[in-house]
């Protein structure tokens, strides 16, 4: 499980790597995981709505993880 730290603005940013050091900023709304496609070698952020776990920032599927991480198990 990963998610990034956020930066000095506090916004996160997804698939950063040599070719692309910026990465891309968070969206708004959508779960903050770090997920890395099959198809691709650059994480993303997760497209799925956030509302759920800790602080409601996860899916409902990162939510359950994160919760239980936060908690120590």
């Amino acid at each position: 499980m990963s998610t990034p730290n956020p930066d000095e603005n506090g916004r996160r940013r997804y698939g950063q790597w040599a070719g692309n050091e910026r990465g891309v900023p968070e969206v708004a709304g959508y779960c903050i995981e770090e997920i890395w496609p099959a198809d691709s070698f650059v994480p993303r952020q997760c497209g799925r709505l956030h509302g759920h776990g800790p602080d409601g920032l996860y899916c409902k599927q990162h939510g359950k993880r994160a919760a239980r991480l936060a908690d120590g198990a």
